[in-house]
């Protein structure tokens, strides 16, 4: 691992310590509406870049940054070991208190309309109120451990360990009858779905440990 590359269309460029990443692994990216990038590292730290200059924003506390969403000067990451974090005004702290759902060991997160933050964790799926977390769905999961996560317009999109579910805008279970391409009955070739990511014309993409599936 070498940190991150930038293409500007004809090369790639390397971003690395001696541009001042504070570790050698990104494991997670997200961008901001001015341009910048947002990067997170394999041992919990978060940095910023912006024409070309890197700026450290939190120093972690060593768990793995899994997923990133930004929003203005607001950024949102989970992390697998040190829960839900949240940096505003250039000051970083955790959502919830220790212990508290979604726990520490949280895989995916997605913001939906209004703001709404979900986070998908290895217990189930979780969204914040503004000050305390509440479980989404618990009984209509395929399964408890939450992969991969996609919001829009339409809702929500829940990928797991065995297979998927969607979600409206108001965090309902959509009935399967209602989509062609619903949980049910289409038989999924994988099941173990990783990451998920629904295209403008409606159609799913998931990536499995097996490659990518298209719905």
């Amino acid at each position: 691992a070498q940190g991150a590359a930038r293409s500007n269309g004809l090369r790639f460029e390397a971003i690395s310590r001696l541009q001042g990443l504070p570790h050698d692994q990104v494991t997670a990216l997200a961008a901001s509406t001015d341009g910048a990038v947002w990067l997170g590292f394999a041992n919990g730290a978060v940095a910023h870049w912006q024409q070309g200059k890197v700026k450290v924003a939190h120093q972690g506390r060593g768990a793995p940054v899994r997923a990133m969403a930004a929003s203005g000067d607001s950024l949102w990451w989970v992390t697998y070991g040190d829960g839900v974090w949240l940096l505003s005004q250039g000051v970083a702290k955790r959502l919830g208190a220790d212990g508290d759902p979604p726990g520490s060991f949280a895989l995916a997160l997605a913001r939906m309309g209004g703001g709404k933050l979900v986070v998908g964790t290895d217990s189930g799926l979780f969204a914040w109120d503004q000050e305390r977390w509440h479980s989404v769905a618990p009984y209509a999961l395929p399964h408890r451990r939450v992969q991969g996560l996609h919001a829009d317009a339409e809702g929500l999109v829940v990928a797991t360990a065995n297979g998927y579910l969607e979600l409206d805008t108001a965090l309902s279970t959509i009935a399967p009858e209602l989509r062609f391409l619903g949980s049910f009955p289409v038989a999924l070739p994988e099941r173990n779905l990783q990451a998920v990511l629904r295209a403008r014309n409606g159609d799913l993409w998931f990536g499995t440990p097996g490659g990518l599936l298209h719905l």
